[in-house]
């Protein structure tokens, strides 16, 4: 079976980090509001403004340690933080 080896898993985990750091760079401009009245929306909401802030792919890298780890934390942040979003803001 052609595509199935060791390598062609790296090429395709490589190809996918490249396609995910474009699309959060193309997204990089999203910031969460922070004024008085969304602080108080939060607070009602139960959510922490903090929570919800765009983070890069970058500032989840640790020296020396796997890209895949890195990316592995960045998706699961940006799953979470997605999660938490009230509808409409996503």
């Amino acid at each position: 079976m052609a595509g199935v080896g060791p390598l062609a898993v790296a090429e395709r985990s490589g190809n996918e980090l490249q396609a995910r750091r474009a699309e959060i760079e193309a997204g990089q401009g999203q910031r969460v509001i922070d004024t008085p009245r969304t602080r108080e929306a939060a607070r009602k909401l139960g959510l922490v403004l903090e929570d919800l802030q765009v983070r890069s792919y970058e500032s989840f890298s640790i020296p020396g340690d796997l890209k895949e780890k890195q990316m592995m934390r960045f998706t699961h942040y940006e799953k979470k933080r997605r999660e938490r979003l009230p509808p409409g803001l996503s």
